[in-house]
């Protein structure tokens, strides 16, 4: 082969004894004056092994640094996918954080549902619930997820988000729904203000201050002086103080066009203005005005007229649902 042939030769450059090479130098044109130099053949071995080494680590040198420029471009990339996926990781963990909120709003919607339906007497057994469910378990982060895995799990977790909004949504409803009725119950008077004998009626009776036949506004309980008198809903207290016929009368509104009236009391235990709950003691009984003996004189206006107060709570659908 021709390039055995070369190898050979360049193989006995090599292998020749330290003897003189002589080297032609010609002027451009090639003519006129020709110089003549003897050069060892060692130090042309030595500038040629030279030449040729600084060929090879100039090769070698260019080798490696187009190697190093490709890792790092590698490098590079890797780094900015894994800042990206950091980003996204770093979203996804917001997005779970804003879940894990929802879920909690949910359950604090919940508990108070079930205590409002609790003092209304509902008790329902569950929360109507419903839909697909993901667990939370299957959204939590790993070391090992991917750009895709995450864009997956933010989709899953942005469902679920939308699930629980709806939720939240209808909850408040129900909540908002619930207060009205409990603020509707505490506000009606569905219960006597006392525990006694109920000594006279509502409604035509005979007057006992020899007036002839009277129309009696409400009922009187008979009790022990000093006996408490209970407000028998929420309200504000409007009058509290002598009235004659009354005498220490105290005078509830319980809104929605309900009033009630506790008469003939010997102690007034709150003032004008006073807010009070059901069950609040506001007065103790006592033989106050028009009266012959201790005693609770009890009326339930509505809009402005009387009611028998015991058919008020016999048949009001809000003391039905009280279970009254």
């Amino acid at each position: 082969m021709i390039f055995k042939k070369y190898i050979s030769k360049f193989l006995a450059f090599f292998k020749k004894k330290d003897e003189h090479v002589t080297l032609l130098i010609f002027n451009k044109s090639g003519l006129g004056e020709v110089k003549a130099k003897n050069v060892k053949h060692s130090t042309l071995r030595a500038f040629l092994v030279g030449a040729f080494s600084f060929l090879l680590f100039a090769f070698l040198s260019f080798v490696a640094a187009t190697f190093l420029f490709s890792e790092r471009m590698t490098a590079l990339k890797y780094f900015a996918e894994n800042q990206m996926l950091k980003s996204k990781v770093e979203v996804y963990s917001k997005k779970l954080i804003e879940v894990e909120q929802k879920l909690a709003s949910l359950e604090e919607y919940e508990s108070k549902i079930r205590s409002i339906s609790k003092e209304l007497k509902l008790n329902p057994k569950y929360i109507p619930r419903g839909g697909k469910e993901t667990s939370i378990n299957d959204l939590s982060i790993n070391s090992k997820m991917a750009s895709d895995d995450i864009k997956s799990r933010m989709e899953k977790a942005d469902t679920i988000l939308k699930s629980i909004e709806e939720k939240e949504k209808s909850m408040a409803e129900l909540l908002e729904l619930l207060n009205a009725m409990k603020l509707v119950v505490d506000s009606t008077p569905t219960s006597l203000p006392a525990n006694g004998w109920i000594s006279s009626g509502y409604g035509k009776r005979v007057s006992p201050f020899g007036r002839g036949i009277v129309f009696h506004e409400g009922i009187d309980i008979s009790l022990r002086t000093g006996t408490p008198v209970k407000a028998t809903a929420a309200g504000i207290v409007v009058y509290a103080g002598w009235q004659s016929g009354y005498g220490k009368l105290v005078v509830i509104d319980h809104g929605y066009g309900y009033r009630t009236k506790y008469a003939h009391n010997s102690v007034i235990k709150v003032k004008v203005g006073q807010k009070v709950k059901k069950g609040t003691v506001v007065s103790l009984s006592g033989n106050s005005g028009d009266s012959t003996g201790p005693h609770v004189h009890y009326e339930v206006v509505v809009a402005g007229k009387t009611i028998d107060p015991l058919k008020f709570i016999k048949n009001n659908n809000v003391a039905r649902l009280l279970g009254n």
